[in-house]
């Protein structure tokens, strides 16, 4: 399989100033997360430090043929799941050790579950997460609106109340 670069997502349709152009088709949203979240998740790896030569990088996804690997921010390869070696001894930067972080957390959160999450000017906001994607979720707002983020801007879910 050969390495391909995926640009990850960076809008979230909330701004606190000028409007921005209308909002992707929720298509294009999942595409622009990388597709759906699989049903075949191999769990084990996702949040783990890899190396998949000649990169090295945390696993955003994987599945029984493929890892998405980030191998530096904003850019993620796709690449046979059979090269990943992983590399539990290496000591982690702060920068990735916080990126292992948040995959893990986002991995854990369930779909169907109201979530917290960061707008682009660094608040918290709230809605319906209704679906994963392998680099993000496409969550509802209470106004029915519908944003893409990334797994990175996604804090937790809520607990039902």
């Amino acid at each position: 399989m050969s390495d391909k670069r995926r640009p990850l997502p960076l809008f979230a349709g909330l701004t606190g100033g000028a409007p921005r152009p209308a909002a992707p088709h929720l298509e294009q949203a999942r595409r622009g997360l990388g597709g759906a979240y699989a049903d075949d998740v191999d769990a084990s790896l996702i949040g783990r430090f890899v190396r998949v030569a000649p990169h090295e990088g945390v696993v955003l996804h994987a599945d029984a043929t493929t890892v998405d690997v980030m191998v530096s921010a904003g850019v993620v390869r796709r690449m046979a799941r059979a090269r990943a070696v992983v590399l539990d001894d290496v000591e982690l930067s702060p920068l990735r050790r916080r990126m292992a972080d948040d995959v893990r957390r986002f991995a854990a959160m369930p779909a169907a579950r109201r979530a917290r999450f960061t707008t682009e000017t660094g608040a918290e906001a709230e809605g319906l997460l209704i679906e994963k994607c392998r680099y993000g979720a496409l969550v509802a707002l209470d106004d029915g609106r519908v944003v893409a983020l990334g797994f990175s801007r996604m804090i937790a879910t809520v607990a039902p109340g």
